[in-house]
């Protein structure tokens, strides 16, 4: 699991974390974690509107000497944090923080683009899986699969071990989304997790086409 460390701290705020248990009790994940920073470019647009805007990521306003002046997606305010302080809260929480926050840290390969393989490298970092669910896509075990399009009463892919195929058919699917009910987002993205997962420990294999 990767936690970005910077959308803590301009979202809840790492204070907030700390109250309610610390990062564990916080997200209740109690395994491997890593501690990774991303932030939109300055200037990247004004702010979305609720229930989108917690999504995006803190605008960078300035970075020197490794002190981070950033705008918070959630409200817009200004928050100032050093890169050591994100990396010292980090170790306090048992997270390990990569190489963007600490000289000893790994590095990790990001990937975001449905339609490219997924990249090399021992550590793979991805938002593929919500991103992908918010859309009402899944795979379907050779693309990104349109779940308005998918014909069928059967789950999202046949012998899939997900957790969301042996709860879940694709009609009962397609009825939370339209009712937008966020089990069915959750769903999805179970599912897709679980093949972002397999995808990337699998990279050799030849690279698919976006449907």
């Amino acid at each position: 699991m990767a936690f970005d460390l910077l959308e803590l701290a301009t979202g809840p705020g790492l204070e907030r974390v700390d109250d309610a248990g610390g990062l564990r009790a916080f997200s209740g994940w109690d395994g491997p974690a890593l501690g990774i920073a991303r932030v939109a470019a300055p200037g990247a647009g004004a702010r979305s509107s609720s229930g989108w805007r917690a999504h995006r990521l803190p605008e960078l306003v300035s970075g020197q000497a490794g002190v981070l002046r950033l705008l918070s997606g959630v409200d817009g305010r200004e928050v100032t944090i050093t890169v050591e302080e994100l990396a010292a809260w980090a170790e306090r929480q048992g997270v390990l923080a990569s190489a963007q926050l600490s000289p000893r840290g790994p590095v990790f390969a990001l990937w975001l683009e449905p339609a490219a393989a997924a990249p090399p490298g021992e550590l793979v970092v991805s938002a593929l899986a919500p991103e992908l669910a918010r859309a009402g896509r899944y795979w379907d075990g050779a693309g990104w699969a349109d779940l308005e399009a998918a014909a069928g009463d059967g789950p999202l892919l046949e012998g899939c071990p997900c957790r969301a195929c042996a709860i879940a058919t694709r009609p009962l699917l397609r009825h939370l989304r339209q009712a937008r009910e966020i089990t069915g987002e959750h769903l999805l993205t179970w599912h897709n997790t679980h093949w972002t997962r397999v995808i990337a420990e699998e990279r050799e294999a030849a690279p698919w086409r976006e449907r």
